[in-house]
């Protein structure tokens, strides 16, 4: 059991390892970075994702299911994903722990990704992963409060009847770059 679920770099239901997800995602738009400890290079013990872009179905196509290619870095063979790949990538490439249970994500979503719009199921896995309020001390929560009413983003989009709950957070969030 801890050969496939633990430490391992692929989740057990795909088998795919997590370092693909990680390939696909960067080159959509994401970024990552990997620290290790002072004293060894075996695992990660601080990751950081910066999202700098967000693909939606119409960017990446006539079908989803058109296939892009990337080198594999060790194979040198290509390999071929899909713009499902890639959703599932956002929600696989979070998946590495390493032995000593002590590993944690910085992530950190660039303000230009609403220049698009956003694919609902990254609202999705935004309410999944994403911060919420309650974590701010209460004089941010107050600002919070303040923010939501004064916002023309949010106005915008309540206008646009593109609003759903949660989406003030994610603003909020990314406006103020809160990791």
């Amino acid at each position: 059991m801890t050969r496939y679920l633990d430490t391992v770099a692929y989740t057990a239901t795909a088998y795919k390892y997590r370092m693909h997800y990680e390939i696909i995602l960067s080159s959509m738009g994401c970024e990552f970075q990997h620290f290790y400890p002072v004293n060894t290079k075996k695992v990660y013990n601080f990751s950081k994702l910066v999202i700098k872009r967000i693909m939606s179905p119409e960017e990446w196509g006539m079908s989803t299911l058109k296939e892009l290619d990337y080198i594999h870095p060790e194979q040198k063979v290509p390999v071929k994903y899909n713009y499902w790949d890639y959703i599932d990538g956002f929600n696989k490439v979070l998946l590495y722990e390493n032995a000593n249970r002590k590993h944690s994500w910085f992530i950190k979503l660039c303000a230009n990704i609403f220049d698009r719009n956003i694919p609902n199921w990254f609202c999705k896995w935004w309410t999944l992963y994403g911060p919420t309020i309650q974590i701010l001390p209460e004089s941010y929560k107050k600002l919070y409060l303040e923010w939501i009413d004064v916002s023309p983003k949010l106005t915008r989009l309540q206008e646009d009847n593109i609003f759903f709950e949660g989406i003030s957070v994610m603003y909020f969030f990314i406006e103020f770059s809160i990791p």
